[in-house]
């Protein structure tokens, strides 16, 4: 099915004459649970749910302790998990230190096979109804 979007009114109000352009809005829907992952996962391998959830779960736990400690993780075709931060530019380099580190996140950078999905992936309008944003 790929991925698909609806067209949307937006009136532009920080425009003096305010007018009316249309836009594309992707629609989004539910996330699939973790359980259910599971689930389908065991199904399709031929195990119990449980023996499925101990091994993701314990998957989690050692990229989770990699990241720790610094070091990216490959994951085969899923892609890397690489632990990164983000920091304020200072003046002098006596004061670029920790205390200048504004965030920490966790960066995924897909795998072939991910990459692949997304660039065959089809996009296809919901219907020609208009949305008023």
């Amino acid at each position: 099915m790929g991925l698909q979007f609806r067209k949307r009114k937006v009136t532009l109000g920080y425009k003096e004459d305010k007018p009316e352009v249309y836009k594309i809005a992707q629609i989004t829907y539910p996330a699939v649970s973790y359980d259910q992952l599971v689930k389908e996962c065991a199904n399709s391998c031929g195990v119990n749910s449980n023996q499925t959830k101990a091994v993701i779960d314990a998957l989690v736990n050692r990229i989770s302790m990699y990241m720790e400690l610094g070091h990216g993780v490959q994951v085969g075709e899923l892609g890397s998990f690489k632990p990164v931060f983000t920091s304020i530019v200072t003046q002098t380099a006596e004061d670029a230190n920790a205390n200048t580190i504004t965030g920490k996140k966790v960066r995924f950078f897909p795998g072939a096979a991910f990459r692949d999905v997304i660039k065959d992936m089809s996009i296809v309008a919901a219907g020609e109804s208009y949305d008023a944003q």
